[in-house]
């Protein structure tokens, strides 16, 4: 049960943190953030701008759906895609991070 239940739950988050960590790690260094790879990474900016797919989001971040069913719906996959490809993933968190530890100081 706890192969069949649990496996993938935890599959899932620990991809999902390795990719945000990098992120992180990223935009830390000054760089660019890469532009959104595969349908997790593109839910991740098309959410932003569609509320259906932001609703999707949330069914993952809130442990009511795997990504892999999210994404298995009818033209899922082929709405996130598109969106992002027109909006890129945002760096502008770097200022703001800036202007945080400026506060800090």
């Amino acid at each position: 049960m706890t192969e069949s239940r649990l496996v993938p739950w935890y599959t899932s988050t620990v991809k999902g943190d390795r990719v945000r960590t990098a992120q992180i790690a990223e935009t830390m260094r000054g760089r660019p953030l890469s532009p959104a790879q595969g349908p997790s990474g593109a839910l991740a900016v098309a959410m932003m701008h569609d509320a259906t797919l932001f609703r999707a989001g949330l069914e993952i971040a809130s442990l009511l759906a795997l990504p892999e069913e999210v994404f298995a719906r009818p033209g899922m996959v082929d709405r996130m895609m598109k969106l992002a490809d027109v909006h890129p993933l945002s760096s502008d968190r770097a200022r703001h991070r800036a202007e945080l530890v400026a506060m800090m100081a």
